[in-house]
């Protein structure tokens, strides 16, 4: 306390510059994202930047169901224009790379749309295969639909290694994580976005 009992300023409303570059190494190490480069920004819990991402984001949202509790009922305080896309237990409660594509030619809008993609999925556990993620970033790029990749149990993935859909779709995914469930660490209440270049802006009117 005494160290540190001099620091007495705010921080930088995007966070701590050492831990938002840590936060970029590591998703570069992890070949999360690519090394077209990003940056990051972090809050104290995600659902919190996820709220901030929605209401500065002016475009349609999409969530594929079953997800996380909270995605639909802080998009309809919001107001944001939401699509819920149902998934099957047959196709493991994925969103199937036929279906999304399906629902762009159904619907009228031409975006931009922001799909919220869980994985592995809260509460399902399910994941995605490279091939799926693949398919899911070109129809997204296709259709100018930006993605908002919660990882945050990237980590505990079972089946080889975890692989983030920015790999595909660098330039429009920000990839949402954390701490405390993959590492078990409930009380650091730490979430992280990190976007990509192409995307600075909506980082910054979060910040803002």
């Amino acid at each position: 306390m005494r160290l540190y009992a001099p620091q007495k300023d705010y921080l930088h409303v995007q966070g701590l510059p050492e831990l938002r570059q840590a936060v970029a190494d590591f998703h570069r190490k992890k070949r999360w994202r690519g090394s077209a480069g990003g940056k990051c920004h972090h809050r104290t819990r995600i659902e919190r930047a996820v709220v901030s991402a929605s209401m500065v984001f002016e475009g349609e949202v999409i969530i594929p169901s079953p997800s996380w509790v909270s995605y639909l009922p802080q998009a309809k305080i919001i107001g944001n224009t939401i699509h819920v896309i149902h998934t099957d237990r047959e196709k493991q409660w994925r969103l199937m790379p036929e279906q999304f594509e399906a629902f762009f030619k159904k619907n009228n809008s031409n975006g931009p749309y922001l799909l919220i993609l869980n994985y592995p999925g809260n509460p399902d556990g399910i994941t995605y295969d490279f091939e799926n993620l693949k398919q899911l970033a070109e129809a997204a790029k296709n259709n100018n639909c930006y993605i908002l990749s919660d990882e945050i149990y990237g980590q505990l993935h079972h089946i080889g290694d975890h692989v983030s859909i920015a790999r595909f779709y660098p330039e429009g995914t920000i990839i949402s994580s954390g701490l405390s469930k993959w590492c078990g660490a409930g009380g650091w209440r730490l979430g992280t976005f990190s976007f990509p270049s192409d995307l600075h802006w909506l980082m910054e009117a979060m910040a803002a």
